[in-house]
């Protein structure tokens, strides 16, 4: 599914994306209550917003040290009221006869399962380099990577813009250690491991451009590239969002599939 309609559709990326950002900006103005009602919320949405504990704890580390009289452990206990929102979601499924870890043995029907984090850069590398031999080559036989399901000509072409999103990821993401606090470089360094660490078997990078969509800190660096780069740049970028934005939208409307 392409981002425009998970942000549009009825999926947890756009409600998680308003909390996440809202807890992170609370934070940063040390209104500690709402940081950890936000934040909550976000984990409850999203078992991966657990790690919005990291950027608001480092944020409040940050004001404590530059005022440590003015700074209460509120900031503190915000960030450890986090993981809440998980823990309520994960009793209701429990109260719904499914499982206190449904969230997380659900993972299992898409063949996720930990590897470590540099797994899903070496499989996903791995299987980016079958499927560009795959498209040069055409349909087969023979097959140059195990078939994920579906058109083989097709899941090469996903493998490959899967690893090409896992390069901009990277390069967003080094962007945001050199400009950004480390609170928020941190959370996103956390957040992008956490799917590399679990590769489903036969398309190791599916789903990443649902977990890089959220990450508010990797689009706050490519917005300053582009806001001092030069002009030409950020036209072209807008041009070919507008364009990729029309084609999904027209697809998506056309009850295809765009992933």
């Amino acid at each position: 599914m392409c981002i425009r309609d998970r942000f549009s559709a009825v999926y947890s990326e756009s409600l998680f994306l308003l909390l996440s950002v809202g807890g992170v900006l609370a934070a940063r103005q040390q209104r500690w209550f709402l940081a950890a009602a936000m934040g909550a919320l976000a984990a409850a949405t999203r078992s991966a917003g657990v790690l919005l504990l990291i950027p608001i704890a480092l944020l409040w580390w940050d004001a404590r040290r530059a005022d440590p009289e003015r700074v209460s452990f509120a900031g503190l206990g915000a960030a450890l009221a986090v993981p809440i929102g998980l823990l309520a979601t994960c009793v209701t499924f429990a109260a719904m006869g499914r499982g206190f870890f449904a969230p997380f043995d659900g993972q299992q029907n898409w063949g996720r399962a930990f590897r470590g984090p540099w797994a899903g850069i070496v499989d996903g590398t791995s299987a980016a380099w079958d499927g560009v031999r795959q498209l040069l080559h055409g349909v087969p036989p023979p097959l140059y990577f195990e078939k994920a399901g579906g058109d083989p000509m097709a899941i090469a072409r996903h493998n490959v813009l899967l690893w090409l999103t896992l390069v901009v990821a990277v390069v967003l993401l080094i962007g945001a250690f050199r400009r950004l606090r480390p609170a928020h470089s941190a959370y996103a360094l956390t957040a992008l491991l956490l799917p590399l660490s679990y590769p489903v078997g036969p398309q190791p990078l599916m789903a990443l451009p649902r977990f890089v969509a959220v990450l508010y800190p990797l689009f706050l660096v490519a917005g300053v590239w582009l806001s001092r780069g030069p002009r030409w740049l950020g036209v072209l970028v807008l041009t070919i969002s507008a364009v990729g934005l029309a084609v999904v939208s027209a697809l998506f409307t056309d009850w295809r599939w765009v992933a």
